[in-house]
Protein backbone atom coordinates (compact mmCIF):
# COMPACT_ATOMS: atom_id res chain seq x y z
CA UNK A 1 0.00 0.00 0.00
CA UNK A 2 1.36 3.42 -0.92
CA UNK A 3 0.25 6.73 0.48
CA UNK A 4 0.31 10.26 -0.90
CA UNK A 5 1.41 11.95 2.32
CA UNK A 6 4.98 12.99 2.96
CA UNK A 7 6.01 12.91 6.61
CA UNK A 8 8.74 15.21 7.82
CA UNK A 9 10.88 14.57 10.87
CA UNK A 10 14.30 15.56 12.16
CA UNK A 11 17.47 13.50 12.44
CA UNK A 12 19.70 14.41 15.39
CA UNK A 13 23.39 13.53 15.42
CA UNK A 14 25.22 13.97 18.73
CA UNK A 15 29.01 13.88 18.69
CA UNK A 16 30.02 12.04 21.84
CA UNK A 17 33.66 12.79 20.94
CA UNK A 18 36.55 12.99 21.08
CA UNK A 19 36.97 13.30 17.27
CA UNK A 20 35.73 16.05 15.00
CA UNK A 21 33.02 14.72 12.66
CA UNK A 22 32.61 15.80 9.02
CA UNK A 23 29.60 15.04 6.84
CA UNK A 24 27.37 16.35 4.09
CA UNK A 25 23.63 16.77 3.81
CA UNK A 26 23.23 13.48 1.95
CA UNK A 27 21.71 10.26 3.24
CA UNK A 28 20.26 7.11 1.73
CA UNK A 29 17.21 5.00 2.52
CA UNK A 30 17.26 1.21 2.73
CA UNK A 31 14.35 -1.23 2.97
CA UNK A 32 14.41 -4.48 4.93
CA UNK A 33 13.10 -7.43 2.90
CA UNK A 34 13.64 -11.16 3.30
CA UNK A 35 16.26 -10.70 6.03
CA UNK A 36 18.40 -8.23 4.01
CA UNK A 37 18.74 -4.45 3.66
CA UNK A 38 18.42 -3.04 0.13
CA UNK A 39 19.00 0.56 -0.96
CA UNK A 40 15.82 2.22 -2.21
CA UNK A 41 16.44 3.96 -5.56
CA UNK A 42 14.91 7.35 -4.88
CA UNK A 43 15.64 10.70 -6.52
CA UNK A 44 16.72 12.42 -3.29
CA UNK A 45 17.86 16.04 -3.60
CA UNK A 46 20.61 17.26 -1.26
CA UNK A 47 22.59 20.42 -0.89
CA UNK A 48 26.35 20.14 -1.37
CA UNK A 49 27.13 21.93 1.85
CA UNK A 50 29.71 20.40 4.21
CA UNK A 51 29.12 20.25 7.97
CA UNK A 52 31.31 19.55 10.97
CA UNK A 53 30.62 18.76 14.61
CA UNK A 54 32.91 19.05 17.62
CA UNK A 55 32.71 16.84 20.72
CA UNK A 56 29.45 17.36 22.62
CA UNK A 57 27.68 19.16 19.78
CA UNK A 58 24.30 18.11 18.33
CA UNK A 59 23.62 18.52 14.60
CA UNK A 60 19.98 18.44 13.46
CA UNK A 61 18.79 17.80 9.90
CA UNK A 62 15.25 17.81 8.50
CA UNK A 63 14.30 14.54 6.84
CA UNK A 64 11.32 13.81 4.60
CA UNK A 65 10.00 10.27 4.44
CA UNK A 66 9.21 9.93 0.71
CA UNK A 67 5.51 9.43 -0.02
CA UNK A 68 6.23 6.66 -2.54
CA UNK A 69 7.55 4.23 0.09
CA UNK A 70 5.31 1.20 0.52
CA UNK A 71 4.42 -0.34 3.88
CA UNK A 72 7.51 -1.88 5.46
CA UNK A 73 10.64 -1.51 7.58
CA UNK A 74 13.26 1.04 6.50
CA UNK A 75 16.37 2.80 7.74
CA UNK A 76 18.06 6.11 7.00
CA UNK A 77 21.81 5.70 6.39
CA UNK A 78 24.30 8.53 6.81
CA UNK A 79 28.05 8.32 6.37
CA UNK A 80 30.36 10.44 8.50
CA UNK A 81 34.11 10.99 8.52
CA UNK A 82 35.93 11.20 11.86
CA UNK A 83 39.34 12.76 12.39
CA UNK A 84 41.60 12.64 15.40
CA UNK A 85 42.07 15.86 17.31
CA UNK A 86 45.65 16.08 16.00
CA UNK A 87 44.64 15.67 12.33
CA UNK A 88 47.25 16.35 9.66
CA UNK A 89 46.80 16.08 5.91
CA UNK A 90 48.76 12.78 5.91
CA UNK A 91 46.22 11.08 8.20
CA UNK A 92 43.23 9.28 6.76
CA UNK A 93 39.57 9.63 7.60
CA UNK A 94 37.72 6.87 9.42
CA UNK A 95 34.35 6.43 7.70
CA UNK A 96 31.44 5.69 10.02
CA UNK A 97 27.97 4.64 8.91
CA UNK A 98 25.02 5.57 11.12
CA UNK A 99 21.51 4.17 10.72
CA UNK A 100 18.09 4.95 12.18
CA UNK A 101 15.24 2.50 11.56
CA UNK A 102 11.62 3.47 10.91
CA UNK A 103 8.43 1.84 9.66
CA UNK A 104 5.86 2.89 7.11
CA UNK A 105 2.44 1.65 8.14
CA UNK A 106 -0.82 1.74 6.19
CA UNK A 107 -4.19 3.17 7.07
CA UNK A 108 -6.72 0.40 7.35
Amino acid sequence: MKNNLTTETTLHLKNYGPNMLYFGGNYSIEQYENGEWYQVPLPLDFNSRAYSSVAGEVFSQRFEVPAQLSVGKYRVMKDIDARGVTFTSSQRFDRIYLAVEFEVIGNE
